[in-house]
């Protein structure tokens, strides 16, 4: 059985079948984990939702992703959205829903239809097209450009640094991973100070307005609820639109349907996330 965390598995390698043997040999097994312990999998849909759900019994707060050592502290584990369970989970949810209304979800998409049709505009008048840097890319950005009330310039250079974070976090040294996350809070510090002399309506003056009005969290966790927006826009996103294409251009009949109306688009969307699987896991502690 390969290891499930080399990269090689899901780029050279068989995953799906490696997944399918699991599934029907072993549901929930144990791999180790270089020095530093090890994992159990638990690879069908039923008992994955039952591990999802049930925060009481399997908490997000001691991280989501798996790391080189699981001893040392994960940032902003217990605080951060992603990284909590309820109730404080539901405190931060309710304190940025108000973004999420139907009316405020309605703007949202008409702003990103103008930002689809702005990057496809790019790329007709320069006459080629790099799908993944010109589209895959850049739309999501821009999106949480809106989301932030940020500039383009401001969005590209936090997803630049985000993304060297993370590149260099395994790194022995960790200077490059260390520059990153100071620039990411320079960035951001000055972000939230902006918001609080002009808020708006967008994620860091709700989560800074929140702050005012009691909710126990710190600028630190704003920030780090801030980048985890990023880094699903950079990373989660990007890699999912970007491997989507690839698949319709190897399936043209479903490419033909969907130009055609006969698939729906939320449909597709949801099957893109399926079948690319961005995310190719998420942790949860006993």
């Amino acid at each position: 059985m390969p290891a499930l965390t080399d990269p090689l598995l899901y780029s050279a390698g068989d995953p799906h079948e490696v997944w399918r043997r699991l599934r029907e040999d072993s549901p929930v097994s144990w791999h180790e984990y270089g020095e530093h312990g090890g994992y159990w999998a638990v690879t069908t849909h039923a008992a994955g939702l039952e591990v999802l759900t049930e925060w009481e019994r399997f908490t997000s707060t001691k991280g989501i992703f798996l790391r080189p050592n699981f001893k040392d502290p994960y940032p902003g584990a217990g605080t951060m959205m992603a990284l909590s369970d309820p109730p404080r989970h539901d405190l931060l949810r309710k304190a940025i829903m108000g973004l999420f209304t139907a009316r405020a979800v309605s703007k949202m998409e008409e702003r990103t239809r103008g930002v689809v049709k702005s990057a496809l505009q790019g790329v007709v008048e320069a006459g080629r097209c790099d799908f993944v840097k010109d589209i895959a890319a850049r739309i999501p950005l821009a999106v949480s450009a809106e989301l932030l009330s940020i500039s383009m310039d401001d969005i590209e250079i936090l997803a630049k640094v985000t993304t060297e974070a993370a590149e260099n976090s395994t790194d022995i040294e960790g200077v490059e991973a260390q520059q990153a996350h100071v620039e990411i809070l320079r960035h951001y510090s000055e972000i939230i100070t902006e918001k609080r002399r002009n808020p708006g309506q967008d994620l860091v003056s709700a989560l800074t307005r929140a702050q005012a009005e009691g909710l126990d969290i710190s600028d630190d966790e704003v920030i780090l609820t801030c980048d985890n927006v990023i880094v699903a826009v950079n990373e989660t996103t990007r890699q999912a639109v970007g491997a989507g294409m690839p698949a319709l251009l190897e399936s043209p009949e479903q490419w033909q349907a969907l130009r055609a109306g006969e698939l729906r688009l939320k449909t597709a969307a949801e099957e893109f996330l399926r079948w690319t699987a961005p995310v190719t896991h998420i942790l949860r502690t006993a």
